[in-house]
């Protein structure tokens, strides 16, 4: 199985966990690279896009920078970038977890 038929086939199965809008799980040519991609964002944004909770709704996806940054010298060259986490990634206040008996914990 080649990358872009393992991909499609996860996002099929994403597709039918419901959680979000059902999109097209076929890969996509990205720029004038030779492989397809599924471009994955698509997915992230719709799942994204059904969050209700209100603690969590128009917070920022949690992740590893490569998830944020499309630059090679970002990602090879921590020493030039470290500078900008403070001003992208202020700190957050502190937060408390609550259990909910029908929800599980909350984070407020």
């Amino acid at each position: 199985m080649v990358p872009a038929e393992a991909s499609s086939l996860l996002a099929t199965w994403q597709n039918r966990t419901g959680l979000a809008t059902s999109l097209d799980p076929g890969p996509r040519p990205f720029h004038d690279r030779p492989w397809p991609v599924l471009d994955a964002d698509r997915f992230a944004r719709a799942l994204l896009e059904r969050i209700e909770d209100p603690g969590l709704v128009g917070r920022a996806p949690v992740g590893t920078v490569d998830q944020f940054v499309d630059n090679t010298d970002a990602l090879t060259r921590p020493e030039v970038f470290g500078a900008l986490v403070p001003q992208a990634c202020p700190p957050r206040s502190p937060r408390k977890v609550t259990y909910d008996p029908r929800h599980g914990p909350i984070l407020r």
